[in-house]
């Protein structure tokens, strides 16, 4: 079992300067069509109504769906009470649809979802389908929120009383969650809305009975029981009830779509999920509390969750804040290899998509080294269930590898990304996972953050792939984050990660991670490290401006900035300024690293700490 959680979500090429060019939805102009606008009111469809409107509004976005022409939907301000079966996906489902957009006037119009099980829109295998001005919010929610009475850690249990306002224990929807990833749940500071510092940032929990009228008794899983260590009386904690079932906004096999100026308050799991999709935007979306209240948390899960998506997305102008998650997470749900027939022919499970002419990784978890990198010339599913995949050249190495061997789809694993402008603050874990590509990662603001800021590496164990390559990171803010327990005390803890990962955590044998630059980085009170790099080739650092504040204690004994396993690093004008004494040296290389230049440049290095501070420990 990992010491972080991240949700998993299992759902049974341009140029980058093309990418970054892209201008977002307007359905009149992909067509010689006129728009046609449909006003929700004219249709039966009314706010602050206190009906379940969700039928209605249906009726509407299909009539949409059928004229066949572009339209835009006007939404009134107002509240949409939206109300759905326990089995829905989403209280609103556009399938099969092109040129639509969806529009409100802004925060005030505003989707409730009455069902704390579900998401708000769910778009299938829709082409140019977008949602505007407009926000999202759950009544009643899907998680609760109170205090900590009191905390048995001899016993194994705390008891919680639910907040005034907030829904109880006993409600459904908290016993129904799927175990373990539905019920959970997480302590906060008990004045302010963010993760108790240096806490476990999740518990799982086992069951729970009712003790007065608004507290009960909850017992976490028994492996989990140390975390009670983290409890005190009076801390603040949140219970979930993560459903999983798409997100507020969640694209399934659906083109060129997106969202531009929404608001979401809550959702049940993820803010907005694309699976199978082909170039979401996402411009301007906020994911926050509501302001008007004492909430303690957005999103039950990730801000953005991009999984198996051909051209990645484009995020930019967004606002993330206390989600119970990550940031941004793009990647590809790994195939595992039942069978190599032949340096030409093999067999695997169905868990990611291929298709004929799909480009794949082949990747042995163990030591952790790519064993072919080749296209499929033909494709079928066999009798049992399998993919019986036949490539297009030889790969030898496949007949070589001895471990698990995972295939990574370069073509379905979210190339070709932008995130730009964003600011990610407050949430339980990493501002962003990346894991697909050719990407650029410009402009953004990180702080206050649980986990880490950008984690660009492959994740065997999870499992998530594939191996990030070809990435401009560039004009970021990063301050103050590894808030929770584990993230800056672990070796390798760092602002930014760059590194190719074995099975088990371990670091991979093949240098995966490469052609990575980054530049212009302002970083303050790193959680242990600024930056690591880790099994990575071809790296460019410049202009990397790193500060220890000296009231900020860090979390363990560390280097400024660690290295291992690499080659074709250069690093130039870097600024490190500490005055910790757990900041050993500015830059730790390891012996894994290849030997001189082919190794290592460092240019125009300064660092200034305290006396007795390295500036280089050089382990080759």
């Amino acid at each position: 079992m990992h010491s972080t959680l991240s949700i998993p979500f299992v759902f049974t090429l341009t140029t980058l300067i093309l990418a970054s060019q892209e201008t977002p939805g307007n359905p009149a102009s992909r067509t010689n069509h006129p728009l046609t606008t449909l006003l929700a009111r004219d249709h039966g469809v009314y706010p602050d109504s206190h009906e379940d409107m969700a039928p209605a509004m249906q009726a509407l976005l299909d009539h949409a769906q059928a004229l066949g022409d572009p339209a835009v939907v006007v939404l009134d301000p107002g509240e949409y009470f939206l109300d759905g079966g326990n089995d829905a996906q989403a209280a609103l489902v556009v399938q099969q649809a092109r040129d639509i957009l969806i529009r409100g006037v802004g925060e005030d119009t505003r989707l409730v979802i009455r069902n704390p099980r579900m998401g708000a829109l769910f778009i299938a295998e829709g082409e140019n389908i977008w949602i505007e001005t407009l926000s999202i919010d759950h009544d009643p929610l899907p998680y609760t929120q109170g205090h900590i009475l009191v905390v048995n850690r001899e016993k194994g249990w705390f008891d919680f009383a639910v907040q005034a306002g907030y829904p109880l224990l006993s409600e459904p929807w908290f016993a129904t969650a799927p175990k373990p990833y539905g019920q959970w749940g997480m302590i906060f500071d008990r004045a302010e809305p963010r993760l108790k510092q240096g806490a476990a940032d999740f518990i799982f929990l086992d069951r729970w009975e009712q003790v007065s009228r608004g507290a009960w008794r909850i017992y976490p899983v028994g492996e989990q029981a140390e975390r009670l260590k983290d409890m005190r009386m009076g801390d603040r904690f949140v219970h979930l009830a993560r459903h999983g079932r798409g997100g507020a906004v969640f694209f399934w096999r659906s083109r060129d779509c997106g969202v531009r100026g929404i608001t979401i308050h809550a959702s049940q799991s993820l803010a907005l999920g694309s699976v199978s999709s082909d170039r979401i935007t996402v411009d301007g979306m906020r994911v926050v509390r509501r302001q008007d209240s004492d909430r303690l948390l957005s999103a039950n899960a990730d801000g953005v969750h991009m999984q198996q998506n051909i051209r990645g997305p484009v995020i930019q102008n967004c606002t993330f804040e206390g989600m119970a998650d990550d940031g941004i997470n793009i990647y590809y749900y790994p195939n595992t290899v039942s069978s190599v027939v032949s340096e030409t022919v093999v067999r695997a499970d169905r868990k990611g998509i291929i298709e004929a002419g799909d480009r794949l990784l082949f990747f042995e978890s163990s030591p952790g080294r790519v064993l072919a990198d080749t296209t499929v010339r033909e494709i079928r599913i066999t009798p049992d269930n399998e993919y019986r995949i036949a490539l297009e050249t030889p790969a030898p190495g496949l007949t070589e590898g001895a471990g698990s061997i995972s295939i990574y789809n370069l073509s379905r694993c979210g190339a070709d990304f932008v995130i730009r402008n964003n600011v990610f603050q407050n949430h339980r874990r990493h501002a962003m996972m990346i894991k697909a590509p050719h990407g650029l990662i410009e402009d953004n603001v990180m702080v206050e953050l649980g986990g880490l800021a950008i984690v660009a590496g492959n994740d065997p164990d999870w499992p998530e792939g594939a191996i990030p390559s070809d990435l401009l990171i560039r004009n970021n803010r990063i301050e103050n984050i590894g808030r929770s327990r584990w993230y800056g005390t672990d070796s390798r803890g760092a602002a930014i990660q760059l590194l190719t990962k074995a099975d088990r955590g371990m670091l991979a044998q093949t240098r995966g991670v490469k052609e990575i630059t980054v530049e212009n980085t302002t970083i303050v009170n790193p959680p242990g490290a600024a930056l690591y790099i880790g099994a990575a080739h071809d790296v460019f650092v410049t202009g990397m401006n790193v500060r220890y504040e000296t009231e900020k204690e860090p979390p363990r004994r560390t280097a400024a900035i660690l290295l291992e396993n690499a080659s074709g690093v250069v690093m130039e004008h870097i600024y490190i300024e500490t005055g910790r004494p757990e900041v050993e040296s500015g830059i730790l290389v390891r012996n894994s690293v290849d030997e001189g230049d082919a190794g290592l440049i460092l240019r125009d290095i300064h660092i200034t700490g305290p006396p007795g501070m390295a500036t280089v420990q050089d382990h080759r």
